[in-house]
């Protein structure tokens, strides 16, 4: 019974996740607080990112940046761990529109909605 109780809470956790930018650093935040995502926030301190865009408020998990000057940035997934997916076909993809439950669209593919997980793209 322990077991299914600190699985709910840790299923609970990752339902709750959300990426949030603080100070020009990115986090994870959920009920039980905000996680550093580490590997972005290096790159931010090295300036090896420029135009680094949060999509959605937090709810999408979906970043995009540059890795070089003048180069167009590039869409990222993020999942509930801070791991970080590069998300061809989509990672050139304009998102025209992102909503409260996290859903988004882009200007390539109208008439359909994503919804990015740790797993990878629902069509909605």
């Amino acid at each position: 019974m322990k077991f299914l109780l600190v699985l709910s809470f840790l299923a609970t956790n990752v339902s709750w996740a959300k990426v949030v930018i603080n100070k020009d650093q990115l986090f994870l935040e959920t009920t039980a607080g905000r996680t550093p995502i580490s590997s972005l926030n290096t790159m931010i301190e090295k300036r090896q990112i420029k135009n680094l865009k949060l999509h959605g408020d937090g709810v999408a998990h979906i970043v995009s940046f540059a890795k070089k000057k003048g180069e167009e940035p590039k869409n990222y997934s993020i999942d509930h761990r801070g791991f970080i997916y590069d998300i061809e076909p989509f990672s050139r993809y304009t998102i025209t529109k992102v909503h409260p439950n996290g859903e988004f669209e882009f200007k390539e593919a109208p008439g359909k909605r994503y919804k990015v997980t740790s797993e990878g793209y629902f069509i909605y």
